[in-house]
């Protein structure tokens, strides 16, 4: 599943959730290893994503995302496709 981690160029980024850590002070943490967002594609309404070699892992607040809803990925039905996208549920805005 994925987050929406912060906006760059007008572009979601997202990164891949790798573990939710729970602190007795009530407050929620995901470490994320963070994907590239290439463009929004108007066809599949999602976002194409990719892995750079070294991607960066980090550790996000809940408070810091601007929603709580992860989203999935999806892959077209093609032979030999590499492509990711992220499809949210809604549409995306920088504010």
């Amino acid at each position: 599943m994925f987050l929406r981690a912060e906006m760059d160029y007008d572009l979601p980024e997202f990164g891949s959730i790798l573990k939710i850590v729970i602190l007795p002070s009530t407050k929620v943490f995901f470490y994320i290893k963070k994907f590239i967002t290439v463009e929004n594609d108007n066809h599949f309404h999602a976002f194409q994503v990719r892995l750079e070699l070294n991607p960066d892992i980090t550790l996000i607040e809940q408070d810091q995302l601007a929603t709580y809803l992860p989203a999935h990925t999806v892959r077209p039905f093609e032979s030999g496709s590499s492509c990711i996208y992220v499809a949210p549920r809604f549409a995306i805005c920088s504010a």
